[in-house]
Parts: structure tokens; sequence; C-alpha cells
């Protein structure tokens, strides 16, 4: 077998952190093999079940942001495979995931309106602000009544 051809592959696309997700090693082709692994986990993941057989079901012992490995090894051969899931909290509407990190955008003012109305210190301005993302992007528009006006970009 070539050297990085076996890998793993999960009976879904999302994690499932709190109910877990039945893991199988598979070769390049998604020939599934059905050899009864010794599993063990790192970091933040568990077991949940059996952790002898051709499959493994992994679980989080946190609900947002976890790391680990998942390791699967035979009798007599030692580790053959081991691979890292990293899942972590990416909300909010300043944050987006961009290539497969967490990114938090850069604020940016879009548009700054006089509202007409003023407080005890002084005019009031509608801000508008966008967030702007390292590959370009950009989302969610947040709108903010205050005091200062912000200042668009040239």
């Amino acid at each position: 077998m070539e050297e990085n051809a076996i890998k793993i592959q999960s009976s879904t696309t999302n994690f499932d952190p709190v109910n877990g997700t039945t893991f199988n090693l598979s070769s390049w082709d998604n020939f599934v093999i059905g050899e009864n692994f010794s599993w063990s986990v790192t970091g933040d993941l568990q077991i949940v079940g059996a952790n002898i057989g051709s499959t493994v079901v992994i679980k989080s012992q946190s609900s947002s942001n976890f790391s680990g490995d998942i390791i699967a090894s035979l009798n007599g051969c030692g580790e053959v495979y081991r691979g890292t899931i990293a899942v972590f909290s990416c909300d909010g509407p300043n944050k987006k995931i961009i290539n497969g990190q967490c990114e938090t955008g850069i604020r940016t003012c879009t548009s700054s309106t006089p509202t007409g109305h003023s407080n005890q210190f002084g005019e009031l301005y509608n801000n508008q602000y966008h967030y702007v993302f390292s590959n370009g992007s950009f989302t969610f528009i947040e709108n903010i009544t205050t005091n200062l006006r912000c200042v668009t970009p040239d």
C-alpha cells in the first residue's frame, strides 16, 4: 500500500460532539478496511462504547472548542493511523471560517448619517458597519446609533 493511502472516514460530514460520530478506516479508494483495530484518542475526545473493532464512536468532552487525535492500532503492527479533529466555535457577526480557521473580520464603516436627534452628549449618528475578511469577503451589516460619526474608507 502506498504511503499515506490510509485515511479515516466518518459516517457523516459533520462531527457530532454530543451524540458522537462513527469512524472507520478506509484506503484511498474508499475501500473499508474491516480489521479489529484498537482505538484510542487524545485531547478533548472520548470513545463511546468499545475501543476494539472495525469502527469507533467518538464524541467530545466539551461542547464548543475541542481537539484531539484519533489513533488506530493493530495488534503486532502498532499505530497504523493517527488523525486530528479540531472543532472550534466561530460564532458571531464578526466571525467566519476562512481556510479552515476561525477569523475575526475587521469592522469597517459603511455609512454614517445623522439621525436628526440628539442626547446630552450631542448629535446622534446612525453608523452602519460590515466585517471584511482576509479573502476579501464581507458579511453582516451592523447598525449602531452613537454620538460618534464613523468614517468610511476611501
